[in-house]
């Protein structure tokens, strides 16, 4: 099953490379004039980039009893992969939670949140009518 969902996220990179215009055996960039570089190509191999995930989650998630924690080990730590821009919380946990095994529960931007607010790396600033909005403070390491 391990090999099955490994093939399928090759098969994803390899998609994602050349949405990217990059031709995946070479590296080299795919001539301007391909058909490749048209948005609609280029959002339908998105698509199935998704439906790629999707699978691989399935597979994941057959035949076992729902998870009780978030577990990661330092094997499915090296398998994540992050994209080359500026991601979100959730898109961060949508990276992670391709490689984690079965056992585990899925990573949420929420959780992180949390867990990130109780380590003190982020903070809560209460808004006008009592509503609260996750900001960085000087823990976080990023300047603004």
């Amino acid at each position: 099953m391990r090999e099955d969902i490994e093939k399928i996220y090759k098969a994803k990179r390899i998609l994602q490379r050349i949405a990217g215009g990059v031709n995946p055996l070479n590296g080299e960039k795919l001539e301007e004039d391909s058909f490749l570089h048209d948005p609609r190509m280029i959002r339908c191999l998105h698509y199935v980039c998704g439906l790629l995930d999707d699978q691989a989650a399935n597979r994941l998630r057959s035949g076992s009893n729902k998870p009780k924690a978030f577990n990661i080990s330092p094997q499915e730590k090296d398998l994540i992969e992050l994209p080359d821009r500026n991601i979100g919380v959730n898109e961060f946990a949508r990276c992670v939670n391709r490689v984690i095994s079965a056992e585990s529960k899925k990573l949420t931007g929420a959780l992180l949140n949390r867990q990130l607010k109780k380590m003190g790396i982020l903070s809560e600033e209460i808004m006008e009518k009592g509503k609260t909005r996750t900001i960085i403070n000087e823990k976080s390491g990023i300047m603004v």
